[in-house]
Parts: structure tokens; sequence; C-alpha cells
């Protein structure tokens, strides 16, 4: 239906060469007219570097609508991975920009709907670029459960609700990104292996039944609700397997989990957090000895009984010879305490609660849900447990179910932190502290209404915010500034992140360098959507020395730093020099 020239201007005093798409004479119709125009439209608000952009666009003398494109000389993706002999993980690496091109898109509510090997060009400096959004759509921004459906396609790379006429979603992207990267990695040379020239199939390569197997498998699920919830979250998974971590998502097998933890932990750091971690339970089960050895004999013996088998659990032993990480030997203590002190409730809760917040200090933020559960479950048990206590225990279960796979265990978490803030019982502080984590908690999952109802109940409990602690207070104006930011009500955000900060400069000895680093990410986030760019640099250069200091290059949080001072580069620099220096940024701090 079009054709696609290559242009050179020619006029003005610089050389400039376009690729110029226009829909050919004989199929012009005022349907594709259209989708000319609104491709134009769509193209003019994606500025990536990943993705080819607009230089200009009209209607010819004959009527024919005309778009100006950037030239991308080069090769299709596919192609470009044979030529050059590129093994699985070099694809996968040449694979993340593709990924990170289209979370862009959406991000900007576009999704593409027609992503294949022919519409991803690698210039001939090895970048990636996407193309075509001929077919692409705008999602609703005030609901994006409802779309329309799109008849064009391609039927190789359809996701099955494009093939059934059903909505076109981000689901829809994500399935198209897997079928494109399963055939990069089928037709990668270690994937061949001994087989020659000939291709494996999907289902027989090796390779596809590692945690690789899985993210894929995963990506193309027939149903959309089984695919991963965001691209974001199935570019986790890839660095997870690029770097031979455990997959965020949580998807690989327990076996394979447990090997990679053990490889990247390795014994000296195991050792180091297992005697550290042993020695810190083990003065506290001394400390509470010592309290109650007059008074009740019998619960000191129970309590020196507990510490003999947190110490003994550090034995490799108990991991059939293996070096535990410390995640693993966190997790053996909280199954073996359960099982040996089940008619403890207080000792249980108590326990469980600290090894499941230290988990959550680990970022096993998957391990410490059940652990926490069971702390609770105990903790129902205890007479003795006040509305603050629960409280206090229920803010880390909700900061614990951060995954969308979690929600009905939040959302039953948030009803009973609902019930005890409103108790007599409870005091102001602790409770506005609970309902502002829980609500931060909602709104990293999407649910921006019941978080807005979270915060309005505490400004019923207590209007003027008097009766919080600088550390409550800090965290109540962070998550009030985070949930704004997520539902994209700037002025919000930058209102709750403000206070935050006058908490912390009110009481600079109570709060980590590293609390402050965070605060000051977030403020130049939002300085960057302000296009405010000295005060993004200046809060860039605040957070700076403790992000090196605290996480190693590579590390995800190094490169979500990165990624702000990519942003801060464009801003500054614009088109060429902004991109060169965007990409130099991110590939330092990504480098392994």
């Amino acid at each position: 239906m079009g054709e696609v020239w290559l242009a050179e201007r020619v006029e003005g005093d610089f050389v400039q060469q376009v690729a110029i798409k226009r829909v050919r004479d004989t199929a012009l119709t005022s349907d594709l007219a259209r989708r000319f125009m609104r491709e134009r439209q769509i193209l003019a608000r994606l500025s990536h570097p990943n993705i080819a952009h607009l230089v200009d666009g009209g209607v010819g003398p004959d009527g024919r609508p005309w778009l100006a494109m950037e030239y991308v000389p080069g090769d299709r993706i596919t192609h470009w991975c044979d030529t050059h002999g590129l093994d699985s993980a070099a694809r996968v690496r040449l694979f993340l920009p593709v990924c990170d091109a289209v979370q862009f898109a959406h991000r900007n509510l576009v999704v593409h709907s027609d992503l294949k090997p022919a519409n991803i060009q690698v210039d001939a400096d090895g970048r990636p670029k996407l193309l075509d959004f001929g077919v692409a759509r705008l999602i609703d921004a005030q609901d994006t459960s409802q779309t329309r459906t799109v008849a064009a396609m391609t039927p190789a790379y359809a996701a099955p609700e494009q093939r059934n006429g059903g909505p076109i979603t981000t689901a829809t992207d994500i399935y198209q990104l897997g079928v494109v990267l399963r055939e990069l990695i089928v037709a990668s040379p270690d994937c061949i292996g001994v087989q020659g020239k000939k291709r494996p199939s999907w289902t027989s390569s090796g390779m596809m039944k590692g945690d690789l197997g899985r993210i894929l498998s995963k990506a193309t699920a027939p149903a959309p609700t089984e695919r991963y919830a965001s691209v974001v979250m199935m570019t986790d998974d890839l660095s997870d397997w690029l770097f031979r971590r455990p997959l965020r998502s949580g998807i690989g097998s327990r076996r394979e989990r447990l090997r990679k933890t053990l490889w990247q932990w390795r014994w000296p750091l195991a050792l180091a957090g297992t005697v550290t971690l042993a020695l810190a339970l083990g003065l506290f089960f001394v400390w509470r000895e010592a309290r109650i050895a007059q008074a009740n004999a019998l619960e000191a013996r129970t309590n020196f009984d507990v510490l003999l088998t947190v110490i003994g659990s550090a034995n490799p032993g108990y991991f059939s010879g293996s070096e535990p990480s410390v995640s693993d030997w966190l997790n053996g203590i909280a199954a073996r305490l359960q099982r040996d002190h089940a008619d403890d409730p207080r000792l249980l809760h108590e326990t469980l609660s600290g090894i499941g917040h230290g988990l959550m200090n680990f970022g096993r933020f998957r391990d410490a849900e059940p652990v926490l559960l069971a702390a609770h479950s105990a903790m129902r048990q205890d007479s003795t447990v006040t509305p603050d206590h629960e409280l206090a225990l229920l803010k880390l279960l909700a900061l614990a179910q951060d995954g969308p796979d979690q929600i009905a265990g939040l959302e039953a978490t948030v009803r009973r932190i609902r019930q005890l803030a409103v108790s007599p019982q409870a005091s102001h502080g602790i409770a506005l502290d609970a309902v502002a984590s829980a609500a931060g908690a909602l709104s990293g999952v999407g649910k921006h209404g019941q978080a807005q109802e979270l915060f309005g109940l505490a400004h019923s409990i207590d209007p003027q915010g008097k009766s919080m602690n600088p550390h409550q207070r800090e965290n109540y104006w962070r998550q009030y500034g985070w949930a704004a930011l997520r539902a994209h009500r700037i002025d919000e955000a930058r209102r709750g992140f403000a206070q935050s900060r006058l908490a912390q400069d009110e009481n600079p000895t109570e709060f980590l360098p590293m609390r402050r680093a965070e605060l000051d990410l977030l403020l130049a986030e939002i300085a960057l959507r302000d296009r405010d760019a000295e005060r993004a640099s200046r809060y860039l250069a605040l957070a700076r020395p403790v992000y090196e200091r605290e996480f190693p290059p590579g590390h995800c949080e190094r490169a979500r730093f990165a990624e702000h001072e990519a942003q801060l580069a464009m801003l500054e620099f614009g088109s060429e020099e902004a991109l060169t220096k965007a990409a130099a940024v991110v590939v330092k701090a990504c480098d392994p």
C-alpha cells in the first residue's frame, strides 16, 4: 500500500538524508490517509535514541500524504545478528534497548502492535532502531483497559488477541517482543550447537530449558494476563539472566534460584553475613534471657535453645553440603522456628518479624512475605499484643507485597490496617505511618484510587499531622509524593517530596545518607519533568557519591541513577550530542 524512498535535502546549508514514506497512487484511500496522519502525530511525541524520529511530513501536490523519517542505514536485527555471529547473550544485550524503546512508547500511551524483525533496524554503529508506527495506536489515558482493535497485523508475530479480534494492549507488544527475541535466540550459534546450519526448533533447543526459556514462555503466554505486567519486568529478568542472578519475577525453579544465589554471594559474603546476623540475634536472645531469667526459668531455657538453633543453622550440612546464601539461611531459621516453637506465639512473632525485615533489607521481598504472614498469624494468638505492635508489622507486610500477583494479599493487609488505624487504642503517629506505607504499596501496583482513599483516611485521623515523629513524618510525605508521581499528579508529588525533605532538614542526624540520597533522586526526577536542568543537576550531584559508594557498577540502582543522568544530558545538550552522552552514561552504569 505504500512506498519508501531514500531522499536528500537539496536546499539549505547542510546535507541530510531521510527515508520518505508515502501512499501509492493506486492504494490511496481516506482510511490509509488517516493512518498516515495518525502515524505522524504518534511519532511527533516519541523522542528516544532507539526510535527512528520524525523529520517532517505533509501532503504532496498530488494529494498523497508523506512522512520524512530518520534514515537508518543498516540491516534488520535478525540478519545483523547472524552476519556478526552474535551468541545468545550478545543478542539479548542488543535487544534490551529495543525493550527500552517499547517501554518508552508505553509510558507515552502508545502501543506499537506490529513489532517484528523488519521493523527493528541496526545501524552501522550497532544501535537498534525501532521503525514503523503505521499501525500503532494511542492508549486512552483515562482507561487503559478499554482499547479498540486494529485489523492491520503481521500474522507470524501477531498476538492471539490480535488474530482473534480482541483488544490491543501493552501486553500485545510484550508478546511480539517475546516472539522476536525467541527468533533471535534460536538462531544463535550457541543455541544451534552441533546441529550445524540446521536451526533447532523452539521446543527442542536446550537454551530454552533454563531461565531464558522461562522468560520467553512468560512473554509469549497465550493469555495477556499471564504475560509480564510491563516491559520493565521483562527487561529486569533479561538483565538478571545476563548477570547470572535469580530472576526478580521469581519464575525460575527453586533449584535454579538457589544455584544462582549461591554463585552470586559466594561463601565469604555468606559467611560474613551469617556471623553478623548470628551475633546480632545471639545478643538479642541473651539479653532477653537475662531480662526474664529470674521470673521464668523455663522461658529463658527456651530462648537459649532458639539461639542454638540459629547458630547451628549456619552449618552448611543443613544445606546438603552447599554454602547457603544469607536469605536462604534466614528462611531456614524461620522454618525451624515455626516447626520447633509453634506453641510460643510471642517468641514466634517477635523473631519472625525481625527475620522478615532482614529479608526485605536484602531485597528479598517475595521471601519476606510468607515469613511476615507467619509472624502476623502468631501475633494474632498473643493476647498481649497492642494495635501499635500489629500496625508496625502490617506496615512491613504491605511493603513486601509489591508484585502484581500479590494484589489480593496486599488488599487484605490494607483492610486490616484500616481497621486498626481508627482504633482508639492505636497511636496516631504509628497509624499514619502504616496507612501511608500501605497507600504507597497500592500505588506501586496501580491502585491509585485506593491509595488516595487511604491518604484521606490519614487526614481524618490527624488533619495537622502533629502526632508523627520525624521518621514517621518523613515516610508519610515520601509515600504521598511517590503515590502522586505514579498517578502523574506532579504538583502533589512536588509538595510531598518537599515536605519529606523538610522533615530531613529539621532533623539532620536522624536520617542515613542513603535515605537522603533516595529523596534527592526523586527531587531530580521532578526537576527533569519540569525541564529544570540546573535543579536536576544539583540534586543528582548530591545523590551521586552515595549511590556510587553503596552500589557496585552494574547494580540496578546504579542503572536507575544513570537513567536520570541520561535524561539530564538530553535536556542540557539536545539531539545528537545529548544522545551520545546519554548512551555513554547508561553503558558506563550497566557495565558488569
